[in-house]
């Protein structure tokens, strides 16, 4: 790559998005700088591979910069995974005022920007926020899948919110008959060792229809170590 004279873009995209993939942000920027001073213009491919870049990297001052390299562009990435992306990127960075107007902008928000902004508002300590968007995703007719439920349980455990975490775990299987995962289990498991209610959470991981992961086993020491519950913990 480094010897050939003529790249054309999609050789630039497969580098960039390469590196990104596979945890390597620096250098990812380090070739779209590259591909910048030869004056090869980027197109949707690589922008989203750059913000991935970003947001692994979290870099507030980058992240305005990509931003700012998109919003003098607005008209030539019109496509709708850029916006979804930006809003992620500006997530993860800590640019939640920034991420929630790109996200009202929308004229159509689908269910990775509805994900995004959960996760991001339960980074920055508003899970009762979080909820309240799952709800309005509900109300505004997006059908909440595996992923998003993944979510909102991890949101309501961080939160503390239990009778919810709990009530979202009931409706997920109840009413839009999602098999519950391990993913989902260990997230229930930690919901609610981190309150406390230990006893339920190993009669949870005992009577779940798959083997528990390593995460689940981990929220319940864990939270027998917070709490000084050695009995569970001898018998775990």
């Amino acid at each position: 790559f480094d010897q050939a004279r003529d790249v054309d873009v999609r050789a630039w995209s497969a580098l960039i998005s390469g590196y990104a993939q596979n945890g390597q942000p620096n250098e990812a920027l380090k070739v779209f700088d590259e591909m910048c001073e030869r004056n090869v213009k980027p197109d949707e491919f690589i922008m989203v591979s750059l913000m991935s870049a970003c947001s692994q990297m979290g870099s507030f001052e980058l992240c305005e910069k990509v931003d700012s390299y998109l919003h003098k562009r607005v008209n030539k990435f019109t496509s709708h995974y850029v916006i979804p992306a930006l809003i992620d990127m500006n997530v993860k960075c800590g640019h939640m005022e920034r991420a929630a107007r790109l996200f009202e902008e929308m004229p159509r928000r689908d269910l990775v920007s509805y994900c995004s902004m959960m996760e991001g508002m339960a980074i920055h300590g508003c899970g009762g926020e979080a909820v309240r968007l799952f709800e309005r995703m509900v109300d505004e007719g997006t059908v909440p899948d595996k992923v998003a439920f993944t979510v909102i349980l991890k949101v309501c455990g961080q939160a503390g919110l239990v009778e919810d975490g709990l009530r979202y775990f009931e409706l997920m299987r109840k009413e839009y008959s999602i098999v519950a995962s391990p993913d989902h289990f260990s997230c229930v498991v930690s919901l609610l060792s981190r309150s406390g209610k230990l006893e339920e959470a190993y009669e949870l991981i005992k009577s779940m229809p798959v083997e528990a992961n390593v995460s689940a086993w981990g929220s319940l020491l864990g939270g027998c170590s917070v709490h000084g519950n050695s009995e569970i913990a001898e018998v775990v």
